[in-house]
């Protein structure tokens, strides 16, 4: 839960309730369907950092050595 939690601040909300809708687990294959879905809807080139979860817990570990 703790990567949904990091992602759907990058997302939003509506991130949490993708997940729970398509497993309960945060993937990097949810990341991507979701971002990319979102960026048709919104009519945009991107949606988001699909990967920003796993930027955030590499910064965070790097703050704590």
């Amino acid at each position: 839960m703790r990567f949904t939690a990091i992602q759907s601040y990058n997302y939003g909300l509506e991130y949490i309730d993708y997940i729970k809708e398509n497993g309960g687990k945060h993937t990097p294959e949810l990341a991507e369907k979701f971002s990319k879905d979102w960026a048709e809807k919104m009519d945009w080139p991107s949606y988001g950092d699909t990967e920003y979860v796993y930027r955030v817990n590499q910064y965070r570990k790097n703050l704590i050595k």
